[in-house]
């Protein structure tokens, strides 16, 4: 795929329009969050090293998250949103891949070695902050989350500093300080 911010806001409505939801990354119930939930808790860390989202990573996902947000899947359905992004030879940034799960998450693909951030939407209704497993790609690549909320337009990042899993809030510009992550 390999879009710049720029490139993939402007062709995200179409985009997403293609995409149906895979049912089978999809959680079901909330017993299912809660398992993955509790895998991902009981995963060793790939590494202790503090992960944390460059500023220009952190812009470019600020870009395209109200329009992540908006856009429609195929048919109306509903489902998470994910969008991998990487950082090319020259240092641009780009969206690498995109994925959708069904509305209660599920189990992401697609993070390489050159993934820079994941970043998911969750959905109209759902959780205002991160929740159990939003935290599972920092775990298990060192890569940095961010959680887009669809009814407010806020933007949580999720990482680790000296050993400890955090979040923090943003909005625009405007970026709080690191707290311990509290999965909702």
């Amino acid at each position: 795929m390999d879009l710049t911010p720029e490139e993939y806001s402007r062709q995200a409505k179409d985009l997403w329009k293609s995409i149906k939801p895979e049912p089978d990354a999809g959680f079901k119930n909330d017993a299912d969050v809660d398992n993955a939930a509790k895998r991902v808790a009981e995963t060793p860390p790939q590494s202790m090293r503090d992960v944390e989202a460059s500023t220009d990573v952190r812009s470019s996902v600020m870009s395209v998250a109200k329009v992540t947000a908006g856009a429609q899947l195929a048919g109306g359905r509903y489902g998470e949103k994910t969008i991998m992004l990487e950082r090319k030879a020259d240092g641009t940034i780009v969206i690498a891949s995109v994925q959708a799960v069904g509305p209660q998450g599920g189990h992401v693909t697609g993070v390489t070695k050159d993934t820079v951030a994941v970043a998911h939407v969750h959905g109209k209704g759902l959780e205002h902050a991160p929740g159990k497993g939003d935290h599972s790609s920092v775990v298990s690549a060192s890569v940095p989350s961010f959680v887009i909320i669809a009814d407010t337009g806020v933007v949580w990042g999720v990482g680790r500093r000296g050993g400890t899993y955090v979040q923090r809030q943003i909005k625009g510009s405007d970026v709080g300080p690191w707290q311990a992550f509290r999965p909702h």
